[in-house]
């Protein structure tokens, strides 16, 4: 029922996102990786919403994914595309 609840807000339940091999691949740069926890941990906040398509695989925003996932969020501002 949450579930369903945070998608009329926009959030997805981060265990629902799938992510495609390449980004397992390369995973991002450290200074990438600390110039986006600097900025959730001043602003409590990401920058952004991560990008997924209508079948919950990330399109975007990788980096923001791995951070919510080491600090423990459990829902995540999500943008929805058609591709």
């Amino acid at each position: 029922m949450i579930d369903k609840i945070m998608k009329l807000l926009g959030k997805e339940n981060i265990r629902n996102i799938k992510i495609q091999d390449g980004f397992k691949k390369n995973p991002p740069r450290f200074k990438k990786m600390l110039e986006k926890m600097n900025y959730y941990n001043e602003y409590q906040n990401f920058e952004q919403p991560i990008v997924v398509n209508g079948d919950n695989v990330l399109i975007d925003g990788y980096t923001t994914y791995l951070i919510a996932k080491q600090l423990g969020i459990r829902y995540m501002k999500v943008k929805r595309v058609s591709l």
